[in-house]
């Protein structure tokens, strides 16, 4: 519980630094000499953002997780590795809410607006049976309290056309994220670029 604990600390700090990295500014308005502490912010964030570094708080926080029974699967081997904790019946957490890129996901309809989407969800269903249950951790109020909120479980349907049936439960998880959003608009990450990957054809977003 200890480690479990601290981990979420980790993720509060970094959380933070993120807000006060992107809207510090506005405090230098109010009090200047906070600029001495906000541009190093700001130019740390910029520099983890777009030289691809991982900031240091990530593996601290993987490893307080990690002794606290949390198992990560690293990306390079995510395959093998998602795919063995579903044979073994463990409880696998894939996020879903990030654009993906080219390639590694599908676009559906989010808000209006056609957006690249993991569809890693969708194919292990297929490819397992698993079901999915969607999850979503809400803040009551302004207070420390969180509820968790287990939605109903949706069990995939085969139509006998994969890459159709992959972007007709993507769709369906994305309707059900985007019932969440609407329900809580102020806590969801607005400042991620959810809308970055178009359709080939369709303009920049950002």
């Amino acid at each position: 519980m200890g480690d479990r604990l601290l981990a979420d600390a980790v993720v509060v700090v970094h959380l933070l630094f993120i807000a006060f990295a992107l809207g510090g500014a506005a405090l230098v308005l109010l009090r200047p000499w906070v600029a001495f502490v906000h541009l190093p912010a700001a130019a740390w964030a910029a520099y983890v953002e777009f030289s691809a570094t991982i900031c240091p708080l990530t593996p601290l926080e993987n490893t307080l997780r990690a002794r606290a029974g949390t198992r990560l699967v690293r990306k390079r081997h995510a395959a093998g590795g998602v795919l063995k904790a579903l044979h073994d019946r463990e409880l696998l957490v894939l996020p879903f809410d990030q654009n993906s890129t080219r390639g590694l996901g599908v676009f559906v309809d989010f808000f209006g607006k056609p957006a690249s989407t993991n569809s890693g969800i969708a194919r292990l269903a297929l490819r397992s049976g698993a079901p999915a249950v969607p999850v979503f951790i809400v803040r009551e109020g302004r207070s420390a309290r969180h509820r968790v909120h287990v939605l109903p479980i949706m069990y995939v349907q085969r139509s006998g056309d994969l890459e159709s049936d992959v972007t007709r439960i993507t769709q369906e998880l994305s309707d059900v994220f985007e019932g969440m959003v609407r329900r809580h608009p102020e806590q969801w990450l607005w400042v991620h670029k959810r809308w970055k990957t178009r359709p080939p054809g369709e303009p920049k977003v950002y």
